[in-house]
């Protein structure tokens, strides 16, 4: 898991982190649902994107990463934005 996370925060090539706009407030460095779905889904070669959200469940319910705006830890395959922990 650990190895995964380093992989996931990697600047160039890990899951697209930036400024992102909720509303009128800029979110620093914080990455969409999706983006972190579609990275997992090409990074572990997962065909099923139920597999790929299932373990981006897991790695939220473990606490290596957080939902920007709401008090549930799972995972949403949209444009909900999350930070890393």
């Amino acid at each position: 898991m650990e190895q995964l996370i380093r992989e996931m925060q990697h600047p160039e090539t890990g899951v697209p982190v930036r400024s992102q706009k909720l509303f009128l407030t800029s979110i620093p460095c914080a990455f969409m649902g999706y983006d972190l779905v579609e990275w997992l889904m090409d990074r572990l070669d997962i065909e099923d994107i139920v597999e790929a959200i299932h373990l981006a469940n897991l790695l939220c319910q473990h606490g290596y990463f957080f939902p920007v705006n709401d008090t549930k830890f799972a995972l949403k395959d949209d444009s909900t934005l999350y930070r890393f922990q």
